[in-house]
């Protein structure tokens, strides 16, 4: 057994042989690098589940039954999983809340626990969702908090990581994740790993971004998007959740106005959808002069800065 401690990049607690069927069970916060982790699993060959996406590598269909607390059908998916494949990953930064509950739902549990520095977790959340720093920080600590206690007192099959150090010191990383993994350290391995980890990939920052986005047209109580994009004319829909009444949008090009159309076209697909009663939310906008190459349209509720879903795009 290696003990590692508060300083050490990476610390491995009771290890035991991997056997088939075994999970792996990726914990940290919201913004605590849980999802470069997931990314590391996934660039050597680890399943993740059918239902998993990029950037953030987590289940659909398992986040949900967890979030709606569907343990039936979460256990069942899982046993799924366990039986049809020799280790399975699964991540969501909800599960350091039920810490306890999660351990039951699976046969042989391994954990990468996965830590940041608070102040940095703060300011991620303030800058994606507005909330307050020090709030967000006092909740990283409870959480973080919590899985100290899991550990301490549970003494699961687990592996500490410190993700401010993954990002210095990767190729440590790659060589200790991969001996937890019982997995040859080959050249091709270790370099899968270390070509996974980036500090503010691309994909994840447009996810999370549109993930604010998509909170504050539900703030907002629109529905919309932005269908298409043609050289001299633009269209989609948008309504209010409010009432039926047709609502305005405003048209930007390279982020500056050019103008502004009221969505009370018919649309028969919103109807057919059930999106809207009378259908009439649709609009379409003759630009001139026409978009060129690498132009950015944006459509916007009007007399705000909130994007209609969809937007913005750049023209090819």
């Amino acid at each position: 057994m290696f003990c590692g401690n508060a300083v050490d990049l990476l610390g491995f607690m009771e290890m035991k042989d991997m056997v088939k069927g075994s999970s792996i069970i990726v914990v940290g916060v919201n913004r605590g690098g849980t999802s470069a982790v997931a990314s590391s699993l996934n660039s050597v060959g680890i399943f993740l589940g059918d239902s998993w996406r990029e950037p953030n590598y987590e289940d659909v269909y398992l986040a949900k039954c967890f979030r709606n607390r569907s343990w039936s059908k979460f256990r069942k998916q899982i046993k799924k999983y366990e039986a049809s494949h020799d280790v399975f990953a699964w991540k969501l930064p909800d599960s350091i809340n039920r810490l306890i509950k999660v351990d039951g739902m699976f046969s042989s549990p391994k954990y990468i626990f996965v830590f940041r520095d608070i102040y940095a977790i703060g300011d991620r959340i303030n800058r994606a969702r507005g909330a307050s720093l020090l709030f967000s920080m006092f909740k990283a600590s409870l959480q973080y908090l919590n899985a100290i206690f899991f550990i301490k007192y549970r003494k699961p099959d687990c592996l500490l990581v410190s993700y401010e150090k993954m990002l210095t010191n990767t190729d440590q990383y790659a060589r200790q994740l991969l001996d937890f993994l019982e997995m040859e350290k080959t050249s091709e391995n270790i370099e899968s790993i270390v070509t996974s980890v980036c500090p503010s990939p691309s994909g994840y920052q447009e996810w999370a971004d549109e993930s604010k986005k998509s909170r504050e047209r539900k703030a907002q109580q629109i529905l919309g998007h932005l269908d298409y994009i043609e050289k001299e004319k633009i269209g989609g829909w948008l309504r209010s959740k409010k009432d039926e009444n047709p609502v305005s949008v405003d048209i930007y090009i390279n982020k500056v106005k050019v103008g502004n159309a009221l969505a009370d076209n018919y649309r028969q697909d919103l109807v057919d959808a059930a999106v809207s009663n009378s259908g009439c939310h649709g609009f379409v906008y003759t630009l001139d002069p026409p978009l060129k190459s690498g132009d950015t349209v944006s459509v916007v509720l009007a007399g705000t800065a909130l994007d209609v879903k969809g937007s913005p795009r750049q023209i090819g």
